[in-house]
């Protein structure tokens, strides 16, 4: 009588593997190994522990040209990867950091301000001076209590003349205009930027002078009264250059 032949549990699993081979491709999954040039699958965290005396615990290197030694793939806006240290990578570039190109930060020999400034309302409108551009240009801010009104001002506390556009957006009525201020003069022109609790106002300014009337600086100032403390608020950033 002709028996029928049955492989072994190992000769089966041998055979698939050789059959898999031949066929130019492998798949290794969770708690196989790692097989190269081929697709790998896990759902468990793959981890490499090295200790070399010189250079990294792992090294990727891709020989064509053009082409990235490393790529990952994640969902969304997930990070592609963590680090553990705030160590500087040389010749790691940035391309935007939140979503804000190079183009949008001071260039070259520039210097930015910024502050968050409250201040109590009083009946003479205490000058609370901010210099926004260090022997340039200052602003006073001031909170008054009687007219229930946020102001800001502008000067020139350099010794070269300057010339200053400014842009006010409060309530219906944008106005704008330009001013030539002599070298040294605060000029403090007062702007309302809110009264009450009815909203906030937006002081646009950008001065140019300085020595050599290369110095530009941009500022913007957002005030509001507030009625419920009493108190004034204001946001100032301001960006200097020298073309």
């Amino acid at each position: 009588m002709l028996r029928r032949y049955r492989p072994s549990p190992s000769m089966g699993v041998a055979l698939v593997a050789l059959f898999v081979a031949l066929g130019g491709s492998a798949y290794a999954a969770t708690g196989g190994n790692f097989v190269l040039g081929s697709s790998n699958a896990a759902n468990k965290t793959t981890g490499l522990t090295g200790s070399p005396a010189t250079g990294a615990a792992l090294s990727v290197t891709n020989s064509t040209a053009k082409q990235p030694a490393a790529a990952f793939t994640v969902q969304g806006r997930t990070a592609p990867f963590t680090v553990s240290s705030k160590g500087k990578v040389a010749n790691l570039n940035a391309d935007s950091l939140d979503g804000i190109d190079s183009t949008g930060f001071v260039q070259g020999n520039g210097q930015a301000y910024g502050a968050s400034l409250d201040y109590p309302a009083d009946s003479s409108g205490t000058d609370h001076v901010v210099t926004v551009a260090p022997g340039f240009m200052a602003l006073d801010l001031y909170c008054s209590a009687p007219s229930a009104s946020a102001t800001a001002g502008f000067g020139n506390i350099s010794a070269q003349p300057a010339n200053l556009f400014y842009a006010l957006d409060v309530g219906a009525t944008p106005q704008q205009g330009f001013f030539d201020i002599p070298a040294g003069n605060p000029n403090w022109a007062g702007f309302n930027l809110g009264s009450g609790d009815a909203g906030s106002g937006m002081l646009d300014l950008s001065m140019q002078g300085g020595p050599g009337g290369q110095e530009i600086t941009t500022v913007r100032v957002a005030g509001k009264y507030r009625s419920a403390t009493t108190d004034c608020h204001f946001q100032v950033q301001a960006v200097t250059t020298n073309s």
